[in-house]
């Protein structure tokens, strides 16, 4: 890139492996974001963890927003650590002790708007039918095998509705890491989306959420029951992965395992009710709907019990109140970052 005259002026990452060796071979201002599960495959030997924090705290050290830094003399690019939800950034205090800011996506670049009354013709659908409504439903990848009973009990609580219902459901499958196949227009042409989280840190909900989507998802009992899908697909592949790099302080409070296992439910049912509770974000949004039955929540769309345009408007005033919070820390970060 550099032959073509390519020069990046500012990096973002949402895998630290990625942040920290691009960070150090391109010499380049670096944004580390993470998004995904903090612990990654090349930290789980004794020797690999060490490492792994030796490069944390590497990256930190030139961290802008740590305390401190600006007045640390260093050859080294300048780094802000910033990650994506609170779930993520207390994960990464469970395995370092060090806690990082959140500032939540408000994922702009999805470009589509709600727009239930809207047919794509082109696409090769039947025009709607007066008074239609149409229901996006996302149970998660296929790879997590969630979809699959999920899908099911929607179509049996689609039966027990009248036959001349106008709810359409609309249950893709996905396929591997494709959560629905659509475009973002195509989701946001939907009457409303049930969202059926695989993690409380899943970013399909700031998607929709930047789409003013009117959107139900599964109650915090529930949720609890159903967020660690992920973490124990992902324990069981690695076991190490409740790993804590550092100790922590005596008499400091401690988190449980951020990695909770349905394999354990009985006994882990309190440390995913503890997360859910505490650090999922869903529910406190305003606009989303909380439901718990799948028959009580499409008699109810049935019988037009919600009032979705209020709850669209209501997500498209928070999307504008948070736009006018962050888009100034970012423009400012990332100046920082450019001139220092």
């Amino acid at each position: 890139e550099q032959e073509s005259g390519l020069v990046a002026d500012l990096l973002l990452c949402m895998e630290m492996r990625d942040a920290y060796f691009l960070w150090r071979v391109g010499q380049v201002a670096t944004i580390y974001y993470p998004a995904v599960i903090f612990m990654q495959d090349e930290a789980f030997s004794d020797f690999a963890a060490v490492q792994y924090l030796r490069q944390f705290d590497e990256l930190r050290r030139s961290d802008l927003l740590s305390t401190g830094a600006l007045s640390q003399a260093t050859a080294k690019p300048p780094v802000a650590m910033v990650v994506q939800s609170p779930y993520i950034a207390e994960s990464i205090f469970y395995h370092t002790k060090v806690r990082l800011p959140a500032v939540r996506p408000l994922a702009l670049y999805v470009g589509a708007r709600y727009r239930p009354n809207v047919t794509d013709l082109d696409s090769g659908e039947l025009p709607r039918l007066p008074g239609e409504s149409r229901l996006l439903v996302l149970c998660a990848r296929t790879r997590l095998m969630m979809s699959h009973s999920c899908r099911a009990f929607f179509r049996e609580g689609r039966r027990l509705l009248p036959k001349w219902t106008p709810l359409r459901l609309h249950l893709p499958s996905g396929d591997s890491d494709v959560v629905h196949g659509l475009s973002f227009a195509e989701v946001a042409s939907f009457t409303a989306v049930v969202l059926v989280p695989w993690n409380i840190a899943v970013t399909t909900f700031a998607e929709l959420y930047a789409m003013h989507v009117p959107m139900f998802i599964p109650d915090s009992v529930w949720l609890a029951r159903l967020w660690p899908k992920q973490m124990t697909s992902y324990g069981k592949a690695h076991p190490d992965i409740h790993r804590e790099l550092r100790n922590a302080p005596e008499h400091q409070p401690q988190h449980p395992t951020p990695y909770p296992s349905l394999d354990r439910l009985t006994d882990d049912f309190r440390t995913s009710w503890y997360w859910a509770e505490h650090f999922a974000h869903l529910h406190a949004m305003p606009g989303v709907q909380s439901f718990t039955s799948i028959p009580n929540l499409l008699w109810g769309l049935h019988e037009g019990e919600f009032d979705l345009i209020q709850a669209s408007g209501e997500m498209r005033k928070e999307t504008t109140r948070a736009l006018e919070e962050v888009a100034p820390f970012w423009a400012g970060l990332v100046g920082r970052l450019t001139q220092a």
